[in-house]
């Protein structure tokens, strides 16, 4: 087993896990944590494997440590007070994607490979190891976008791609990009009746010129490109002289490019790479969130950060979910898309952290179906927060009519699975929303909604319950 030494995971390497929404602060979740780790080293089969646990400092701190043969490594030090659960699998996985690897994961790079099936990873990891010795050539024709390189024709040049990421010679945004160029060359033709194809037509658009000057036609056509859903990202001509500023920053940009494809008969579509929508972002809002490019499925967990969200990349050794939202045979790519979409409604909602916490609330209390409705919202940001809050309660009580009626959940529930579950969800909303800034949208929202019958009578009740009353009853 090699580079053994290497997988120290360190807790202060991952600040950003100190401050998640629901901690961990009863020090017996000791044992759920070695029964996972335990569980994820026989998984992999490593032999003569264990994990135990130093208490340090009063037992307020801790060590774990795995050995493998004869040798002992810590993999992760911290306090419990600020233990986030979600570590509890991490703690695993940077340990085996660490020893799959002749090569040293930084925690950047494990963000963004974390969520790949371990299965999956060790595949990968066997082509990297694989792929011959990078040339500098091929290093800069991967930081620049240079297509037409002989590197492009290698079978498996998204190997080598990664290999240069993994070895820091290229970044996440430029691996992201690179992936990116790759899906739409996987695309297949689009096949006739009279067995007829039409390839997907592929343009990439390269901001600026030869001469390192902005390209005006690219730059137009880019503008004209940022209808997203309901959000058209329009530019005053004071934010176009901001975006130009940032795109000829050395420091955030080297040869900044976008892709723009079409597969009959589906109109063309925009891709943009992460360090761009990201800017496109900051300067149209400032509750703007970061786009995050991740490989693999995101966990619940990952939805719930407040400063960025994570956005699925396309990659050819990665098994990509073939339904999206109930529409089956969706095209890889639209995954990177609809995420965008997401990431852009949230980044214009000024509520967002609201709804993280009613969200931290039902984690609590195991209402699963209705935290990822929460979690995966879509609240329009040109509306108010009464009235997201209304047709939040309008759903609450139609799937409940649905419930009542049909006996059993439809296909399309979205935050119900029982009766028991509307009493929940219910009683926890009132007792947050009625606590919150936000209490008397919620009690407008309540008695302009007539129609509520069972949840409106609910939620009266629960309110007369507590001290202290609201004047509206």
């Amino acid at each position: 087993m090699s580079n053994v030494e290497k997988i120290f995971l360190n807790f202060n390497d991952y600040p950003e896990y100190s401050s998640n929404i629901d901690r961990i602060k009863n020090e017996n979740k000791i044992d759920s944590l070695i029964k996972n780790i335990q569980f994820e080293l026989n998984k992999c089969k490593i032999n003569k494997s264990y994990t135990k646990v130093r208490n340090t400092i009063e037992g307020k701190n801790f060590e774990i440590i795995a050995k493998i043969g004869d040798q002992e490594q810590l993999i992760l030090a911290g306090n419990w007070k600020n233990f986030h659960h979600s570590l509890i699998d991490e703690v695993a996985l940077k340990f085996f994607y660490n020893i799959s690897l002749d090569i040293s994961i930084t925690p950047e790079a494990f963000d963004f490979i974390r969520r790949i099936p371990i299965h999956e990873w060790k595949e990968i990891a066997q082509l990297i190891k694989k792929s011959p010795p990078l040339l500098e050539e091929q290093i800069q024709a991967f930081k620049i976008g240079q297509y037409d390189h002989p590197v492009f024709q290698e079978k498996e040049w998204p190997a080598l791609a990664l290999k240069a990421y993994f070895e820091q010679k290229i970044d996440r945004n430029q691996i992201t990009t690179l992936l990116l160029y790759d899906g739409i060359k996987q695309l297949e033709p689009a096949k006739l009746k009279n067995n007829r194809e039409i390839p997907v037509k592929l343009e990439v658009c390269y901001l600026f010129d030869k001469n390192n000057i902005i390209d005006s036609k690219v730059f137009i056509n880019l503008l004209n490109n940022l209808d997203f859903y309901i959000v058209n990202l329009e530019f005053s001509a004071q934010e176009q002289k901001e975006l130009i500023t940032a795109l000829s920053s050395k420091n955030q940009f080297e040869n900044p490019h976008f892709f723009i494809y079409s597969k009959f008969p589906a109109s063309p579509q925009i891709l943009l790479p992460p360090n761009l929508i990201n800017i496109l972002l900051k300067i149209k809002s400032k509750h703007a969130i970061r786009f995050n490019p991740v490989l693999g499925h995101s966990l619940r967990d990952d939805f719930t950060h407040k400063t960025y969200r994570d956005a699925l990349v396309f990659c050819r050794y990665i098994k990509t979910p073939d339904t999206l939202h109930g529409t089956k045979d969706v095209n890889p790519l639209f995954f990177y898309s609809h995420d965008l979409i997401h990431v852009i409604f949230e980044s214009f909602n000024i509520h967002r952290s609201f709804w993280l916490e009613l969200a931290a609330k039902l984690e609590l209390h195991h209402l699963t179906v209705a935290l990822n409705t929460i979690l995966d919202r879509n609240f329009n940001p040109d509306t108010s927060i009464k009235d997201n809050i209304k047709n939040l309660l309008v759903q609450i009580e139609n799937e409940l009519e649905t419930l009542i009626k049909e006996g059993l959940l439809k296909k399309d529930a979205e935050l119900l699975e029982t009766e028991k579950d509307w009493e929940k969800l219910v009683d926890i909303m009132t007792d947050f929303m009625i606590d919150s800034e936000h209490k008397d949208d919620f009690l407008e929202a309540i008695f302009e909604l007539n129609s509520l019958r069972r949840t409106q009578d609910r939620i009266l009740e629960r309110l007369k319950s507590k001290k202290n009353l609201p004047s509206k009853l």
